[in-house]
């Protein structure tokens, strides 16, 4: 008697499940907004820059540093009423 899986009985039919499985984990993620970015660290390279020159000698940059910037959730307006409904 086999005692094997009734819904994966061969190698490729294990295969395809792994790959339908992983694709729809990998989906879920892609659906999520970004709220990073990478920029420029202005600061770090300002430092570094300033250090050098200091010390005489050029920087020559291959590859700027870098930072992560999270975007800031749109702030609410606190100061108008929050109805507009006349007082008694």
């Amino acid at each position: 008697m086999n005692n094997a899986d009734p819904f994966i009985s061969t190698p490729r039919a294990a295969r395809a499940a792994l790959a339908v499985t992983a694709l729809a984990v990998l989906s879920a993620c892609a659906g999520l907004p970004a709220a990073q970015s990478v920029e420029v660290d202005n600061q770090k390279v300002a430092q570094i820059e300033r250090t050098a020159r200091d010390r005489g000698v050029q920087v020559m940059w291959l590859n700027y540093p870098t930072r992560v910037v999270t975007a800031a959730a749109p702030r609410q307006d606190t100061s108008a009423p929050a109805s507009t409904a006349p007082s008694k």
